[in-house]
């Protein structure tokens, strides 16, 4: 006759220990089968140390970059050297240089009107290198445009100026516009004629 087996303490506890860690064994399963993984960075841990928060790195799309441009006097200076380059005020307009000579105007003893303004003055053009321009509304409105699509409306208070080499245009605003364009250049660079489609001095 087999001997009877009583069950003890001992028993019940080696009992709850095994199923203790099944569930443990199971549980950890579920949690790493269910929980999606983080996108591009694989499986992650399913618990987190304690303890204080490490530093992680800036991650940011493209789309969200920005990039930072120094003032515009730094961008660009004018010198001797250096004379199809200029600084621009608040508005994008460039400086005209203090050293200029001014050595022609056009037209001679008028001003271009609504009617009258030259069309090559009406398209995009540019001076030649070391010419500097400013366009001088007496009256009326004038839209200047320069070549990197920046649109300035001219008026008796505002003056537009030209940069050597650089494309731009200009278009009437009102019907009573009134404007002269006088040319400069910068001393020992000597004269030069600017022609223009339509345009006589």
């Amino acid at each position: 006759m087999a001997p009877q087996i009583v069950p003890t303490t001992t028993h019940f506890y080696n009992l709850y220990s095994c199923y203790s860690m099944l569930a443990t064994v199971l549980f950890i399963i579920v949690v790493v089968m269910v929980v999606p993984p983080v996108s591009g960075r694989g499986p992650q841990p399913a618990f987190v140390p304690c303890g204080p928060r490490q530093p992680q790195p800036m991650e940011r799309s493209p789309s969200s970059w920005a990039f930072v441009l120094p003032p515009p006097s730094i961008i660009r200076t004018t010198t001797a050297t250096n004379l199809n380059l200029a600084a621009r005020d608040a508005e994008g307009m460039p400086v005209l240089p203090e050293d200029v000579v001014t050595y022609s105007q056009v037209p001679k003893g008028k001003t271009f009107t609504a009617t009258t303004i030259p069309s090559g003055l009406l398209k995009d053009h540019t001076t030649k290198p070391g010419t500097w321009g400013i366009i001088s509304v007496s009256q009326g409105s004038l839209k200047y445009v320069i070549e990197n699509d920046t649109i300035f409306t001219l008026t008796p208070q505002y003056h537009g100026i030209i940069e050597p080499t650089v494309l731009h245009h200009v278009a009437p605003l009102s019907d009573d516009v009134e404007f002269v364009v006088q040319f400069h250049r910068l001393p020992g660079t000597g004269p030069v004629q600017e022609k223009r489609e339509g345009l006589k001095e």
